[in-house]
């Protein structure tokens, strides 16, 4: 999954969100979730990006998945 933010103002969030569906079929399989699920996780997770979530740290990552778990239960 790649993001990039091409906002021209702080006021508005404009984006591009690449999703690998090989990957995602791939990671469903290796997680025993459903294709359909990998996608919406590679979504949000690319959205929590755009908004300034950071994964490049333990307490950073920590954060940033239980925000997915979140979103993923009420989609």
């Amino acid at each position: 999954m790649l993001c990039f933010d091409i906002s021209d103002t702080k006021n508005e969030l404009f984006a591009d969100i690449f999703i690998s569906v090989q990957m995602a079929r791939q990671n469903a399989l290796r997680f025993a979730t459903s294709l359909s699920q990998e996608i919406r996780l590679y979504l949000i997770h690319g959205l929590l990006h755009l908004l300034g979530y950071n994964d490049k740290s333990t307490a950073g990552r920590n954060r940033m998945r239980k925000k997915e778990q979140q979103l993923l239960e009420t989609l």
